[in-house]
């Protein structure tokens, strides 16, 4: 009964079983392979008649005859496309000798796929985790993991490069996020985030470098566990948007300039006109009456208010960038050179004032007066930064960008000229810095200034190519930064002559072409009283008329650019067709934009921005009659 369940048993194996003399003969078999072999051969046979896996040169037959040798081995065998494991051993007697040989093979073939996949898996595992790496390390964006009291567990090389440092290691090494955080309550704020949510998406904080500059920081992360296991820590990707943040400022800026520039240019060729009469009227009054005179010093205070008007038209469009310039080819050494005692003056006794000039400046093209006024606002601006004393210093050099940088509103590579006005002031805060370039915005009391003296001298600065910032510290005092993009080769300098006053006229004949009446009006009256003969007209067609029947010679044209029906540069085509030898002298209330597309901003044509005094008209009419081109 024990051998027949025994038999039962071999026989149900799921493994092959068999054995064989010493010649190797098959004597039995059982398990799996009374199936797998004894359907294909009977028992008994000579190995060489057994089925192929028995064959003489496979590994299985030569395992067999180390067996007989008295070795053992273990061997794969593949055999009708199923692999199997063989395992040989000696067979021996009750008196321990050798008579055969036993064998076992289990089929293993789906353990051996499982096996496959499994290293396939691996391998792609292996290859998903290096593509990930790779990705990780050239990102360009900065990725790191933290444990959750702020130490880095990981950390790629735009991180590092993002926050100033040689390396990742160097990071790692020498900083925590608690180190780089402005304000330490937004990255308690973000964890707070973390703990309600899992993630955070977008999020903006203040970050600085390892040399302490603060940089905006744009953050998308999630918690991830990391060691020892449970603990809680995050995995973060962070963009600098510093740059991005600035240009956005910029455009903004430059959107409120746009808006005050339309409101400024609707109004400022009217409003010029007026202050041109106004101007003119009150010169021709003053004239007439004597210094006794109970009403001059009333005229004089309408002048007064005149040239208030004008002086704040001029800063309007000097901030929305629609002022007329007239550059030229400028040292800023010589600028500040001239205007120390004026500076002086302005700041007063209980200020120093120091210069400190780079030697070999380079030129700039800029309109000197415009840039005069740069530098007296930003000294007035500092004064009232000083009121119990202490110093002004002004530096100038040369300097060189490589790359763009918008977060320091430089916007260009290249040659530059740098002028640094700084003071020992009260400082500024932060919230006033960001809004010190603004329309109308000002912390000084009402009636101690308009609001437009930074604004000014923001605009003349961009609008002559420049680029300006600020920086400031509270109690320590204020730094302004002015970098103009050094002139190019080509330019011809023009030799700046100091005003000499108004030479009147010695009977030249002026054909005046103006449509507004008022303005004609004070003009003939200017000219007239000025030993000049003046032939007036209202319109281009009218004066075209006059200057062809004319018979005496006509000196010079005085017209206004715009008016309706002929445009004085086609007046004054036309007019030079008939009379090669006249010249021309443009005037006109409008901004540079529309200017610029009459043509009369180009070299060599002389043009006088309105509003303009009695001798600032007869000053220019003499420079163009006395040797200034023909038009």
């Amino acid at each position: 009964m024990e051998f027949e369940q025994l038999r039962l048993l071999v026989e149900q194996l799921p493994a092959m079983l068999w054995t064989t003399d010493e010649q190797l003969t098959i004597t039995a078999i059982g398990g799996a392979a009374i199936k797998t072999l004894a359907e294909t051969a009977p028992l008994a046979r000579a190995p060489h008649q057994l089925p192929s896996m028995f064959d003489e040169q496979t590994p299985l037959i030569k395992a067999h005859r180390r067996a007989l040798a008295g070795e053992a081995g273990s061997y794969p065998v593949e055999w009708k496309g199923r692999t199997f494991r063989c395992h040989v051993r000696p067979l021996q007697d009750a008196q321990g000798e050798t008579v055969g040989t036993i064998g076992l093979g289990v089929d293993i073939t789906e353990h051996r796929e499982a096996e496959h996949a499994i290293r396939e898996r691996d391998v792609r595992v292996q290859e998903s985790e290096s593509q990930y790496r790779s990705l990780i390390q050239n990102a360009i964006y900065g990725i790191y993991r933290s444990t959750a009291d702020g130490r880095f567990v990981e950390v790629n090389p735009a991180l590092a490069v993002m926050l100033g440092y040689e390396s990742a290691e160097d990071l790692m090494a020498h900083a925590n996020l608690a180190a780089i955080y402005v304000d330490p309550t937004e990255r308690m704020r973000l964890i707070e985030q973390y703990a309600g949510t899992g993630r955070i998406d977008g999020v903006e904080v203040g970050w600085q470098r390892k040399d302490g500059t603060p940089i905006t920081v744009r953050l998308s992360g999630r918690t991830v566990e990391t060691e020892p296991p449970g603990a809680r820590g995050f995995e973060v990707i962070a963009e600098d948007v510093t740059a991005r943040r600035a240009l956005e400022d910029e455009l903004r800026h430059a959107q409120k300039i746009e808006a005050v520039g339309r409101l400024a240019g609707g109004i400022a060729h009217d409003f010029n006109n007026l202050l041109t009469a106004i101007f003119g009227f009150s010169d021709l009054a003053l004239e007439q009456l004597e210094v006794s005179h109970p009403a001059r010093p009333d005229v004089q205070e309408v002048r007064k208010a005149a040239e208030s008007a004008a002086s704040l038209t001029r800063q309007l469009l000097a901030f929305s960038r629609k002022q007329v310039l007239q550059p030229r080819l400028l040292n800023l050494n010589g600028t500040v050179e001239r205007m120390q005692t004026l500076l002086q003056r302005v700041i007063g006794e209980h200020i120093s004032l120091v210069t400190r000039l780079a030697p070999s400046l380079h030129d700039v093209f800029a309109d000197p007066g415009q840039l005069e006024q740069v530098v007296i606002n930003l000294a007035i601006n500092a004064r009232d930064a000083m009121p119990n004393g202490g110093q002004l210093v002004i530096d100038t050099a040369n300097v060189t960008f490589k790359t763009i940088d918008l977060a320091r509103k430089r916007g260009g590579a290249g040659d530059f000229v740098r002028v640094t006005i700084s003071d020992t002031g009260l400082g500024m805060e932060e919230t006033v810095r960001a809004r010190l370039f603004e329309p109308f915005f000002t912390t000084k009391e009402r009636g101690r200034g308009t609001g437009l003296g930074l604004a000014t001298v923001y605009g003349v600065v961009r609008q002559s190519g420049g680029f300006i910032w600020v920086d400031s510290v509270i109690g320590r005092g204020t730094t302004f930064t002015l970098d103009f993009p050094r002139a190019t080769d080509g330019i011809e300098r023009t030799s700046q002559t100091a005003d000499e006053g108004a030479a009147p006229g010695a009977g030249e004949t002026i054909l005046l072409v103006e449509d507004l009446p008022s303005v004609r009006s004070v003009m003939r009256e200017l000219l007239a009283r000025n030993g000049y003969r003046v032939v007036e007209s209202e319109s281009g067609d009218d004066a075209l008329q006059m200057a062809a029947r004319e018979e005496t010679g006509i000196d010079l044209l005085l017209t206004d650019v715009v008016m309706s029906g002929m445009s004085g540069r086609e007046l004054a085509r036309r007019v030079q067709a008939l009379r090669p030898t006249i010249r021309v002298l443009y005037v006109s209330g409008y901004t540079d934009d529309l200017l610029a597309q009459h043509g009369v901003l180009e070299a060599g044509v002389s043009f006088l921005q309105k509003p303009f005094t009695q001798q600032q008209l007869l000053q220019k009419l003499r420079e163009v009659l006395d040797g200034g081109t023909k038009e």
